[in-house]
């Protein structure tokens, strides 16, 4: 290699390095925070574990009322309406998928 080839790779270099350098020192000068925006389960309940999460009794004969979602749709169904409970399954854990750094205006 050249030494004209090695010295525009060693500034390159630099300046990627400083770049970065520049970029994390206005993240905490700014402020701002890192914000998880998609999610994925980790850890899945269905039967029993799902009833304790999502059904409550209600009403003056306290009656199983469960809640879940279909869709972005939520139903209340009594626990008895449900035949194949261990068909109902939600998230027990979730983790984060993606996150973005929101800076803080002002």
């Amino acid at each position: 290699m050249e030494k004209n080839q090695i010295l525009v790779i060693l500034a390159l270099g630099l300046s990627l390095i400083s770049l970065i350098l520049g970029g994390v020192y206005t993240m905490k000068i700014s402020g701002g925070e890192w914000t998880c925006i998609t999610q994925k389960c980790q850890e899945f309940i269905t039967g029993e574990a799902w009833v304790a999460q999502n059904c409550k009794p209600t009403g003056p004969d306290n009656q199983m009322i469960c809640k879940f979602m279909i869709e972005d749709n939520v139903f209340s169904v009594p626990l008895s309406g449900i035949s194949n409970l261990s068909a109902m399954e939600s998230c027990a854990k979730y983790t984060c998928d993606s996150e973005v750094y929101i800076r803080r205006s002002g």
